[in-house]
C-alpha cells in the first residue's frame, strides 16, 4: 500500500519497455503512414491506406484538402521533434490538425497492436493477458506493490491514496490494470470494470477511447486495430475525436482541472517517463502550492538539464516567497529507467 497520497504522472517514456513510441518515433510513423497513403486510389477500395482517406472524408474533408495536408506532413514533420511541435507551428491550419489527429489515432492503435501487450496474439478472439507480458517493464513491479497483500474488500480503500495523470493517448495503463485485476483475484470482467471506476485517472490530452465496459462479457479488447476495415474506421475516428494537442485551447479542459486537483491533494508527485516539457509542467501547476515531495525519472538527461528541470519544478510547485515552504520542498530526479526507479524507491513509496 502507498505510504502517502501520491499522484503518478505518466509520460511516453513509461511505455517504452512495452515497445510504444516516443515523440520522434511517432513522428517517423506518421510520416511513413502519410507516404503510404495513395491519394490517387479509387475511393472505396478498402485497403489499409484508404482507411485514412475514409476517415477524413467522413470528417467532411475533400480529396483536395486531404491531399494538401498529407503533402505538408510528408515534407515537414521531420523538421520537429514531435507531431505536437509540428502542429504547434501550424496551429491555425484546422484541416491539417484534423488530418493529423486521424493519422495519430491510427498510428497509436497500430503501436498498441505491435506492443508487448498484443504482439503475436489473435486480435479477433478473446485476448489472454499474462503477467509475463509485462515482466520486463515497471508495470510488473508497480502492480505487485500497488496490490501487495491487498484483499478484495480492501481494494477501494487502497486506491484512495493513488491518483494518475496520464499524458499518453494509448490505453496501456488501463489495459494492464483491468486485466491484471482479473488475473490476480480470479474475478470477472464486470468486477474489474467496477474496480477501474475507483481509479482516479485523468488524461490531460485525451485518449483513444475506453478499454473496458461495465457490460463487457468477454475479455475481447478495444486495444489496437482489428482485421476489419469498418471496425478500424470506427476506432480511428473515435480516437481522433477524443485526443487533443497542447497547442489547443485548454481553458475548458475538465481533465486538466482534475489533474490540478490531484496535484493539490497529494503529498508526493512521482513522474515516470515524463519529458518535463514546459507546457506539460504548466498543466500540472497547482492553483495553490503545498509542501510536497517530487520524485521522477530523468533517464539519459544530462546533469545540467536535470538541474534546470529541478529548478523549473521548484518554481511551479513551490512558493518561493514562503521561506519555510521553500525549505521543506524536496525534488529528486534519478537518471534511471522506470523499472529501476520503482525498485529503488519501493520502500519510500509503499509500505
Amino acid at each position: 500500500m502507498l505510504r502517502h497520497t501520491t499522484t503518478f504522472v505518466i509520460g511516453a517514456g513509461a511505455n517504452y519497455d512495452l515497445d510504444m513510441p516516443l515523440g520522434v518515433r511517432l513522428a517517423d510513423e506518421i510520416r511513413d503512414i502519410s507516404n503510404n497513403i495513395n491519394l490517387y486510389l479509387n475511393f472505396g477500395q478498402k485497403n489499409s491506406s484508404d482507411i485514412y482517406i475514409q476517415c477524413a472524408r467522413n470528417a467532411g474533408l475533400t480529396i483536395g484538402e486531404i491531399s494538401e495536408a498529407i503533402n505538408l506532413i510528408r515534407r515537414g514533420i521531420l523538421g520537429q521533434n514531435s507531431i505536437d511541435d509540428f502542429l504547434h507551428i501550424h496551429h491555425d491550419n484546422n484541416i491539417l490538425v484534423k488530418i493529423s489527429k486521424i493519422i495519430i489515432s491510427g498510428a497509436i492503435l497500430n503501436f498498441e497492436n505491435k506492443s508487448k501487450l498484443l504482439k503475436e496474439k489473435n486480435r479477433e478472439s478473446s485476448i489472454e493477458f499474462d503477467f509475463s507480458d509485462i515482466r520486463s517493464s515497471w508495470y510488473h513491479s508497480f502492480f505487485k506493490l500497488l496490490f501487495g497483500n491487498v484483499r478484495k474488500e480492501q481494494i477501494t480503500e487502497n486506491l484512495e491514496r493513488s491518483k494518475f495523470v496520464i499524458f499518453n493517448y494509448d490505453r496501456c495503463f488501463e489495459y494492464i490494470m483491468y486485466n491484471g485485476i482479473q488475473k490476480l483475484y480470479g474475478e470477472s470482467p464486470e468486477f474489474a470494470s467496477g474496480i477501474m471506476e475507483k481509479f482516479q485517472i485523468s488524461h490531460p490530452y485525451g485518449h483513444l477511447g475506453p478499454i473496458f465496459s461495465s457490460n463487457l462479457l468477454t475479455q475481447k479488447s478495444n486495444l489496437g486495430l482489428t482485421l476489419k476495415f469498418n471496425d478500424n474506421v470506427h476506432r480511428i475516428t473515435l480516437g481522433a475525436e477524443r485526443i487533443k494537442t497542447y497547442m489547443e485551447d485548454q481553458s475548458e479542459n475538465s481533465e486538466i482541472k482534475i489533474s490540478k486537483r490531484a496535484i493539490e491533494s497529494s503529498d508526493y508527485i512521482v513522474s515516470l517517463g515524463f519529458g518535463f516539457h514546459r507546457q506539460n509542467l504548466e498543466i500540472l501547476r497547482p492553483n495553490y502550492k503545498s509542501n510536497l515531495r517530487f520524485f521522477g525519472t530523468a533517464m539519459k538527461f544530462s546533469e545540467e538539464n536535470i538541474q534546470a528541470i529541478e529548478s523549473d519544478i521548484r518554481s511551479i510547485f513551490c512558493d518561493s516567497s514562503d521561506a519555510a515552504q521553500f525549505h521543506k520542498f524536496s525534488t529528486r530526479l534519478l537518471n534511471s529507467s522506470c523499472a529501476d526507479f520503482i525498485e529503488r524507491l519501493s520502500r519510500t513509496l509503499f509500505t
